[in-house]
């Protein structure tokens, strides 16, 4: 428990409030030792500690009555799983994102495929060699972002194809 939280002897901490110095938030203590004794059950928490060089670790806490005025606690350091999930999460969100986008993407390219085939009969019927210049420097600028979101549509349909479907 000592070396759990950074001390070298078990000496060392027994000089250290739990409450204040190891639980970020004093009342959990307390709450959980209440609960145990009360119950006469397992109870569990996830709460944040403070180790003795000030670093915070997220744990698990089972509580358990051992006698009638007296507990046993076993934490277990979850914040590399609890990093991993938030990891996991704004993965997910990023998907998402590249998701919409990837629609966005087609939807902009349908639309701007749709301009340039106007345009084009636009310029057709066009009589005046200077419309018809500045007409062609558009269609050509359609015509770039129609490619780069086409691109970007392919790209997406292709990325949506590698990621598995969700897990239950």
């Amino acid at each position: 428990f000592a070396r759990f939280l950074g001390y070298e002897t078990t000496d060392e901490l027994q000089h250290v409030d739990l409450a204040s110095g190891v639980f970020e938030s004093a009342d959990e203590l307390q709450w959980i030792v209440d609960r145990c004794l009360a119950s006469r059950a397992t109870e569990s928490i996830e709460t944040t500690w403070i180790k003795k060089d000030g670093s915070r670790i997220i744990v698990r806490v089972l509580a358990v009555a051992t006698t009638p005025d007296s507990i046993e606690i076993t934490p277990e350091d979850i914040t590399t799983q609890r990093v991993l999930e938030e990891k996991l999460r704004v993965s997910q969100r990023m998907e998402a994102v590249a998701r919409y986008a990837s629609e966005v993407a087609v939807t902009c390219d349908n639309l701007l495929q749709h301009v340039e085939q106007e345009a084009r009969r636009w310029l057709a019927k066009s009589d005046s060699d200077t419309t018809r210049h500045h007409g062609e420097l558009l269609l050509d600028e359609v015509t770039r972002a129609t490619q780069y979101l086409h691109k970007l549509a392919v790209y997406g349909t292709e990325e949506e194809q590698k990621t598995p479907g969700p897990v239950d």
